[in-house]
């Protein structure tokens, strides 16, 4: 073989190694529910959180028509964003409360725009009066039931991060 049929073979299948080896990328970036969302590490439990006896109707707060718009609304297309705030609600009051709460708290939105439920599995009476005062509080433009649950962790002892 000649050195110019040599150097145009190596030529092209240098060609051809470079091509098979260059790496291109594609990515199809989208938003689906047009919302952003925290991730929350809350683990799969096999047990039910217990419900408290929070009196969430009770005549402290107006009732849940007459309440002002909380701060649980998404975009005009996803106007309820319940899960974002509620798990604020949360993170607040175990900020407020100098974080010794454990477990889990889960929180029920009901059809008609106000927390209806509030179960934990390590109540303590600190974060359940601040869970209470923020929750009834508001109305949000919510038109499902839709429940969350929320993991504090384990071994509070007062130190906040």
């Amino acid at each position: 073989m000649n050195t110019a049929r040599r150097l145009f073979v190596v030529s092209t299948l240098g060609s051809l190694a470079v091509a098979f080896f260059t790496c291109t990328r594609h990515a199809d970036v989208r938003d689906d529910l047009g919302q952003t969302t925290d991730f929350d590490p809350t683990p799969t439990e096999d047990a039910s959180v217990p419900p408290l006896d929070a009196d969430l109707g009770n005549d402290a707060y107006p009732s849940c028509a007459d309440r002002p718009l909380g701060d649980c609304f998404g975009s005009d297309d996803f106007p309820c964003a319940f899960a974002l705030w509620a798990v604020t609600v949360a993170q607040d009051c175990q900020v407020q409360t100098g974080c010794i709460t454990n477990g889990t708290v889960q929180i029920t939105m009901g059809a008609d725009g106000c927390v209806s439920a509030l179960g934990m599995d390590q109540p303590n009476d600190a974060i359940i009066e601040c869970l209470i005062e923020q929750l009834s509080a508001v109305n949000c433009p919510c038109t499902e039931e839709e429940t969350i649950n929320h993991f504090f962790g384990l071994g509070n002892m007062g130190t906040c991060q």
